[in-house]
């Protein structure tokens, strides 16, 4: 690789292997941004990269030989076996790691024009890893360069192909060959995105994910699985990574007090909550209709079983779409009391706490619609239930849900003191509730607590987070005898009101607990006190901006399918037919109004005897303007070159513009230049005696000021050009200045 062009055919080279490197470069980076890869690999392939580029400034000239090329692959079958095995332990992973590794040796080994394209053709392997790695919108805009540096590669490729084959190829200067390559590949790059989008956008649709199932599990959350220990929670809402979108059909007008359920677990040992054989029920479903709400394969599921409590019909649905994130989670999140789902999946099962779990998902983003109902008893209704409960409730012994491991005395006698004046358990749970909420301070920092970490919590830190808020009032509530379960999901969400979704992160990852109350069934009570909230600013502003770009890039990219086309086909055919009526009523408008304006006018041109004439001489005027506008302008532009070269302000352009008047004049006498003949070739066809000496002095000073610079002879230009135009006398008779 050369530091600089000096030739066209150089040129063409270095802009090949430039735009391949930058081609490569851009593969790799884009599925480095994914968070992906093993930071060795990122490191090792990076540093490469890095000493690929300082070949381009001339300093260093690393190439491996044919004979290490050999051994090194050789190497690296051995090493994938044991990567796959041992290492990586995924098919995705390792074949990724053997992509990288060839394009390395490539990079340093690259001889012939087969080395280029096996070249090329990694690069677009690494674009299609990435592809299969994230859904971000930033791989778009990796795409767009990656297009474009793609584009550049395979043009100059064949210039450079057809250069080598050529025995004597056209010289060229080297800057324009580069800046003509440059604007081909951005004009043919542009080209191909807009013509991509309409094929993306118009063919037709049955089905998204192709390379789903290779996605990994790229958001690891711990919380919501059969065994959570104390602590797994308040890890998750240390980060701010954006977990599900949803977006309501209606707005409720209480949706901060709304919670997205997850999983319920009933058993406590004092450090972990878990469920103890929970059994779960594989749900039917039926196809759904494709409709705009409904994509093509989606499946409809009633959450209906045996166990639990009934609703009425006549309450209200909640209806809601979930954007659900990849991460490691097998559970659907839903707003209790869930009526029914609706999605692209087979298997749906409910477990015996009321818990959706997909068994089957590829941990690739997906989308599915809930309805839920939000009629829940009230405080008089649940101070008057029952307060002796069934053997079972649903699948699960009533045992387990009163059952407590050996824990701190003093958290049953603080659970009484705080309940003492209480006469129905509605009223005790409440209490519980308030009293944690009100005495005890919120943190995400919790140190040691001890064996019994509730007691910890409860006694010594009095502070910490929702799952040590939960987990007290659980033990608590069970040591006074009531069913209580604890649930992890996750708070409501911000409202993003540019997307109209609502962005739930891991920070919202929520710990809760739901009691039991006969014929009421479960209800929801959180002890934890609120955290403070986000200050309003412009970086604020500025991610709601970019998640709202996240969201549309979901919804209409990653998801697109046929019910987003047919949506879109909507839309665009009601846009046309409102652009229409509104263009009619615009043209309609404005022929009314010049109607009227040109009936006002004919009224005052009869009215007035002068204006009639007046207006016949305007546009007399007019037109002799139009017509002789070509000859005034060159009269006006001739003036003004006249002007400054009498003044001694004489440019070259004054030079070309006498030169120009000279050859319209020979062209009125029969001598046609033409445009690829040079101006010294053209003084043979003068062949009027009395016009070659001037015609021949006229050329030489208007090459010495054109292209000598001597801008000072400029004058001399048109004093020629009028001797030029003077006619010539016969011999002895008198000298008359003629007008041409």
């Amino acid at each position: 690789m050369r530091a600089e062009a000096r030739t066209g055919r150089a040129a063409v080279d270095y802009f090949f292997e430039l735009s391949l490197f930058l081609f490569l470069a851009t593969g790799f980076i884009t599925a480095a941004a994914t968070g992906k890869l093993n930071p060795a690999v990122v490191i090792l392939v990076g540093g490469a990269l890095g000493l690929r580029a300082l070949a381009f400034f001339g300093r260093t000239r690393v190439q491996l030989s044919p004979t290490a090329v050999t051994r090194l692959t050789i190497a690296y079958v051995f090493f994938y076996m044991f990567d796959y095995a041992f290492l990586s332990q995924a098919f995705v992973d390792a074949t990724g790691h053997l992509v990288f590794f060839v394009m390395v040796v490539k990079l340093f080994s690259a001889r012939t024009n087969r080395d280029y394209l096996y070249l090329a053709l990694l690069a677009f392997l690494q674009m299609l890893l990435a592809a299969i790695l994230t859904i971000d919108t930033s791989f778009m805009g990796f795409f767009m360069v990656f297009l474009l540096f793609g584009i550049a590669t395979f043009t100059s490729y064949e210039i450079r192909r057809s250069y080598m084959r050529s025995p004597t190829p056209a010289e060229v200067q080297p800057r324009p060959m580069l800046r003509s390559l440059g604007t081909t590949a951005v004009l043919v790059g542009l080209g191909v995105l807009a013509m991509a989008a309409l094929i993306f956008f118009f063919i037709p649709r049955f089905t998204t994910g192709y390379l789903s199932r290779f996605a990994p599990k790229t958001q690891q959350i711990a919380g919501f699985s059969d065994n959570v220990t104390l602590g797994e929670i308040g890890d998750i809402k240390r980060s701010s990574a954006v977990v599900m979108r949803v977006r309501f059909e209606d707005i409720p007008p209480r949706v901060k007090e709304l919670r997205w359920r997850g999983v319920a677990l009933t058993m406590f040992d004092g450090r972990r909550w878990y469920n103890l054989g929970a059994s779960t029920v594989v749900l039917s479903g039926n196809y759904a209709p494709p409709t705009p709400n409904a994509p093509v394969g989606s499946i409809h599921f009633l959450l209906r079983r045996p166990g639990m409590v009934q609703v009425s019909d006549s309450d209200p649905a909640l209806k809601y779409t979930v954007y659900l994130e990849p991460i490691s989670a097998e559970h659907l999140f839903v707003i209790p009391e869930a009526l029914s789902v609706r999605g692209r999946f087979r298997l749906l099962e409910i477990d015996s706490n009321d818990s959706l779990l997909l068994r089957d998902r590829s941990f690739a983003a997906m989308r599915y619609d809930a309805a839920s109902v939000l009629a829940a008893p009230n405080a008089t209704q649940l101070r008057g239930a029952p307060q002796t409960y069934p053997e079972r409730i649903g699948f699960i012994p009533v045992a387990n849900y009163l059952q407590l491991p050996r824990t701190d005395p003093r958290i049953a006698e603080l659970a009484r003191q705080v309940t003492a004046a209480e006469t129905n358990n509605y009223d005790r749970v409440r209490a519980i509730e308030e009293h944690l909420s009100t005495q005890y301070g919120y943190t995400l920092d919790m140190p040691f607590t001890g064996d019994d970490p509730v007691a910890g919590f409860l006694f010594n830190q009095r502070r910490g987070h929702c799952e040590y808020f939960a987990s007290a009032m659980a033990v608590m509530v069970r040591a006074l005898g009531i069913p209580v379960r604890m649930v992890n999901g996750f708070l409501p969400g911000e409202y993003n009101d540019i997307s109209g979704m609502y962005m739930v992160r891991a920070s919202d990852a929520h710990s809760w607990v739901e009691v039991y109350f006969p014929r009421y069934g479960w209800v929801v009570f959180d002890p934890t006190p609120p955290a403070g909230t986000e200050s309003i600013t412009t970086a604020y502003r500025l991610s709601l901006w970019l998640d709202a770009l996240q969201s549309f890039w979901i919804d209409w990219v990653v998801n697109y399918d046929f019910s987003r086309q047919f949506t879109l086909a909507r839309n665009l055919d009601r846009t046309s037919r409102r652009a229409t009526t509104q263009a009619r009523g615009y043209a309609r408008d404005r022929y009314r109004a010049l109607a009227a304006r040109l009936k006002a006018a004919h009224a005052r041109l009869k009215a007035s005897r002068a204006a009639l004439p007046a207006l016949i001489t305007l546009m007399g005027l007019g037109l002799v303007m139009f017509l002789g506008w070509g000859s005034l302008r060159s009269v006006w532009k001739l003036s003004l070159s006249r002007a400054r070269s009498k003044s001694g302000r004489a440019t070259a352009r004054d030079a070309s513009l006498a030169y120009q008047r000279l050859l319209e004049f020979l062209a009125r006498r029969g001598y046609h230049k033409p445009p690829s003949m040079a101006p010294r070739e053209f003084l043979p066809v003068v062949r009027d005696a009395s016009l070659a000496p001037l015609v021949s002095e006229f050329t030489a000073v208007y090459e010495h000021a054109r292209f000598g610079g001597a801008l000072e002879q400029v004058p001399r230009l048109y004093t020629l050009l009028e001797e030029a135009k003077r006619p010539k006398q016969p011999a002895g008779a008198s000298t008359t200045e003629l007008r041409s």
